[in-house]
């Protein structure tokens, strides 16, 4: 584990992600190649990394906090393409392919990011540890695809917005606990409709029977959950 990074929740209650992108089980094995590669920059929420359409001249290392990866539209429409958590190699792909960035990414909450140049991280390529984490890497975002289609057609709204919630939790939450927590999740109710397949209305009412039901309260862009441990074994099971 990259050094002054405290494990999550992530690391001892298993969720298999769905809507915030996965884990490499690899990362592990070849984070020692990262210490003292590039630089670390702590950004606040709401800071835009880097913007679609522009060259690939950084690929940024997540160590902390989670991101927002968003496509807009010739008309300014903002699609929002997925979440992505701690240990995901932001940009890899069009660094590989020699492509313009596909995407806009923005912190949703503080972050430490490790800023790699293209050059350095070519060079990482050649590595063959380095290249299995790149391979499984890119692996979990496409049957992370595969499984959001899956849950978009299968799981009923209520259990979409727990698995959300329990993936949230699970990326945030500094440790194992039972204490009620509160996390960040600056996003506006129809940019989390969009990553739940659902309208806004929809989400609004359900999320109103959640608060009544006293499972977590959502305002303003946070989530208090009262039983953390206890909410995430109500979580779909795959």
């Amino acid at each position: 584990m990259v050094k002054g990074l405290t494990p999550g929740a992530a690391e001892d209650v298993a969720i298999p992600p769905i809507f915030t992108g996965g884990v490499c089980v690899c990362y592990h094995d070849i984070a020692y190649k990262f210490e003292g590669l590039g630089t670390l920059h702590s950004l606040p929420g709401g800071s835009e990394i880097f913007r679609q359409g522009t060259p690939v001249d950084t690929v940024y290392l997540i160590e902390r906090g989670l991101i927002k990866l968003s496509h807009f539209s010739t008309k300014g429409r903002e699609i929002l393409v997925g979440l992505r958590r701690p240990y995901w190699l932001l940009g890899a792909t069009q660094a590989i392919q020699g492509r313009l960035r596909s995407v806009t990414a923005t912190t949703l909450s503080p972050c430490t990011l490790r800023f790699i140049t293209r050059e350095q991280f070519n060079a990482l390529s050649g590595d063959l540890a380095f290249s299995r984490f790149l391979n499984c890497m890119l692996s979990l975002e496409i049957s992370g695809n595969i499984k959001r289609m899956i849950a978009l057609a299968s799981m009923s709204g209520e259990e979409r917005i727990i698995q959300l919630v329990a993936e949230i939790i699970t990326a945030q939450m500094p440790s194992k606990t039972n204490d009620k927590i509160s996390l960040s999740i600056p996003l506006k109710q129809s940019q989390i409709a969009q990553i739940l397949g659902m309208s806004p209305e929809y989400l609004s009412r359900l999320m109103s029977g959640f608060e009544r039901r006293g499972l977590f309260t959502h305002s303003k862009g946070i989530i208090t959950v009262a039983k953390p441990l206890d909410f995430l074994e109500t979580c779909p099971k795959s």
